[in-house]
């Protein structure tokens, strides 16, 4: 009787519309199925009723089984929840400030607009700028990507790096993504060589140091790191690498097939490229 109950439960946990028990009764088609399964759900409830340890010992039982069941449920749940969510962003489309001059990457006519809080010290951010690279081979002719910073408090040369870029931009847009990339290649020698290796790096691109150190000193440089971190928190993302793709959030070091699976569904689903369509 015991082993008959746990079946019934998990056939009504995992399969509640496809648990069909022939009964004489019961009529065909549609409604005759709906009857039959409310019959059962009514012997369930009298089977609990007359002895509600039942339940408690077969749960005990087969714990491992409704563990599984119960965790795949949940994670269901999680997955129709995000996507809700990312369906509704994609609806709102709010994006952080992008203009005055911001250094980008990509066509300007880009359907996708990746927009990249990051910290140059951070090891996830190095790590996530590589993969950042790949995606924007990938979707080359769809794709641009924004550099913003969240330099860490933790990290003692962020914020001078986050400085020596956008300075950088200033001067020379290309060498300013140079450098960029330069400062993640080498972000185990940040901590050790200091300001030193940084303006090291800006000279061996071909950048005026000394303009360079000016700049990045500078009121335009440093009111544009301060949007970028209150950007940061009104968007309220948490730490680095996170990313805003077309108005959806997603922090961490995402894999190239993450990051390629969010792009397709922002293609599929954002409603301001199908009404291009």
């Amino acid at each position: 009787m015991r082993r008959l109950l746990f079946l019934v439960i998990l056939c009504l946990l995992a399969l509640p519309t496809a648990c069909d028990f022939p009964s004489p009764s019961a009529k065909g088609g549609k409604d005759g199925d709906a009857a039959v399964r409310e019959d059962f759900k009514q012997w369930l409830r009298d089977a609990i009723k007359e002895d509600p340890a039942m339940i408690m010992d077969v749960l005990a039982a087969n714990n491992e089984t409704v563990f599984h069941i119960v965790d795949e449920g949940f994670r269901v749940a999680q997955g129709k929840a995000l996507m809700a969510q990312r369906l509704a962003q994609l609806e709102q489309g709010a994006m952080p400030r992008l203009g005055g001059g911001r250094p980008s990457m990509g066509p300007d006519n880009a359907t996708i607009t990746v927009v990249e809080f990051s910290d140059f010290q951070c090891p996830y951010c190095s790590q996530a700028a590589r993969t950042l690279e790949l995606l924007q081979l990938k979707y080359a002719d769809n794709m641009r990507v924004f550099f913003k910073h969240m330099p860490l408090s933790s990290h003692e040369h962020a914020q001078t790096a986050a400085a020596f870029f956008e300075a950088a931009a200033l001067q020379d847009e290309a060498k300013a993504w140079e450098l960029y990339h330069r400062y993640f290649q080498g972000q185990d020698r940040i901590k050790d060589g200091g300001v030193e290796w940084l303006l090291e790096q800006a000279r061996e691109v071909g950048l005026d140091v000394d303009t360079l150190n000016q700049d990045a000193s500078s009121t335009k440089v440093l009111t544009r790191i301060k949007e970028d971190v209150e950007d940061a928190q009104r968007f309220g993302l948490q730490g680095t690498p996170s990313f805003i793709i077309n108005g959806v959030t997603v922090s961490g070091a995402l894999s190239l097939e993450e990051f390629s699976e969010l792009v397709e569904f922002v293609l599929q689903n954002d409603p301001r490229l199908q009404a291009k369509q």
